[in-house]
């Protein structure tokens, strides 16, 4: 069934990502297109496609292989998610499975529904896993306090039950530390009563290993979420999609190097998805992540929204320098590294000159300059020469007797038209005299 339904004509959801090779040519990409029309473990099956009609034709090639095989399923049972508010605004709507017509619940954007044990929703919000799991170790806590129970009983439901429970839940995106904290808090209050401990005892005794301990959340959450990442990169199943998230991500934060731009992250944040924050708490504890693939953007040294990152309004500097094609912090600082160039200056490099001055500059002016009178950056840049693949090169001069060719003689000159240092090889070299 799976092959057949991915081999025909009707299409499912399609995931793309993409990013320059290089700043200077627009059309050369790093592309991946992901194509997803059904999803199945055991039982449980969840399909996707781009629009309704599509939808139904996989369904009745579906229906097919149930009446081949003898399948009996509960169409009823049937649910459909959905952004498109015309479909959303109906509480059902009328399905074509196969011969049969039934009719389905629509599951609104904010309303969650569980697939495999996890609750999703289709704007990606997880305030409702969060209050279920809230809901949970209160009422488990609550029950635990009435029991004649010694600690090791406590330690054992709160290490083998409970953080199981909330590692399986939240294994598609990345508690926020004070939510954690939060979490930890309810558990903790648990164990103190157990050993009749003091409110006021120190958490780093009740997490530490040499004494009767209970779990930290957010250190079990990073090993987890870690040891997840890993086996899903280097699962040939799998692989595919880290790929297209990995370029996602890169292309959602406009950087070549997500490494490089998560480590200006103190913390993680609810806008990023799970493997940004998680890269983000990898800096923290001073581990990286090397993946066997890398998507590489020439034309530059220092992706330019790393300097942006911490700002409120991030995305929002991201759209306008997408929009203005500017891509690295070399394109907007002097030669030598030492100075931001004026946003005049800047404006005289871009396709569109026009429009104001936009708000990642006055950003950049607050954040790394020393001086605003000279733009005098906080940090020095190295000086890397920079290659730029439209400048045509110059046509040979023809041989003569008295040309001779040259290797390995480079020159550079400042070119007030450009503002730019422009380099170059020796091809040729000619002596003559000037006579006077």
């Amino acid at each position: 069934m799976f092959t057949a339904v991915n081999q025909s004509p009707y299409s499912g959801y399609d995931l793309y990502a993409s990013i320059p090779k290089n700043i200077f040519q627009k059309d050369n990409l790093h592309e991946i297109s992901i194509n997803v029309k059904l999803l199945g473990y055991l039982d449980d099956t969840t399909w996707f496609a781009k629009n309704f009609e599509d939808l139904q034709q996989n369904l009745a090639i579906a229906d097919d292989f149930y009446a081949l095989a003898n399948i009996k399923i509960n169409k009823d049972k049937t649910k459909i998610l959905t952004n498109n508010k015309a479909m959303y605004n109906n509480k059902t709507i009328s399905l074509k499975f196969g011969e049969d017509i039934v009719d389905i619940k629509v599951v609104p954007p904010n309303d969650n529904e569980r697939i495999l044990g996890i609750y999703i929703n289709t704007n990606n919000k997880f305030k409702f896993t969060i209050n279920k799991i809230n809901r949970m170790l209160k009422y488990t806590c609550s029950n635990l306090k009435k029991k004649r129970i010694t600690h090791d009983h406590v330690i054992y439901i709160i290490n083998k039950v409970l953080i199981p429970r909330i590692e399986y839940l939240c294994q598609h995106f990345i508690i926020l530390p004070y939510i954690c904290n939060n979490f930890n808090r309810t558990i903790r209050s648990i164990y103190k009563s157990s050993l009749l401990l003091p409110r006021s005892i120190y958490n780093t005794i009740i997490h530490n290993q040499i004494y009767p301990n209970i779990l930290n959340i957010w250190d079990h959450q990073f090993l987890s979420q870690t040891s997840l990442l890993n086996a899903q990169a280097n699962n040939p199943l799998t692989k595919n999609l880290i790929e297209y998230l990995i370029l996602y991500s890169q292309s959602r934060l406009w950087t070549n190097d997500i490494f490089f731009t998560t480590k200006y992250l103190d913390s993680p944040s609810k806008k990023l998805n799970r493997i940004e924050n998680l890269l983000c708490i990898m800096h923290n504890y001073k581990l990286e992540f090397k993946f066997s693939f890398k998507f590489n953007t020439k034309g530059g040294s220092y992706p330019l929204s790393a300097f942006l990152i911490r700002s409120n309004q991030f995305f929002n500097f991201i759209k306008s320098l997408k929009n203005k094609d500017i891509f690295f912090l070399d394109q907007i600082i002097t030669v030598d590294g030492l100075f931001l160039k004026t946003w005049k200056e800047i404006k005289q490099t871009l396709t569109n000159k026009k429009g104001r001055t936009p708000a990642w500059y006055y950003f950049l002016k607050d954040n790394i300059i020393l001086n605003q009178n000279n733009l005098r950056l906080t940090f020095d840049v190295p000086v890397i020469i920079r290659q730029n693949p439209t400048v045509s090169h110059p046509k040979i001069i023809v041989q003569s007797s008295q040309i001779t060719r040259i290797k390995n003689i480079w020159i550079a000159y400042w070119c007030p038209h450009n503002n730019d240092v422009i380099y170059g090889r020796v091809v040729e070299k000619q002596h003559f005299y000037n006579h006077h």
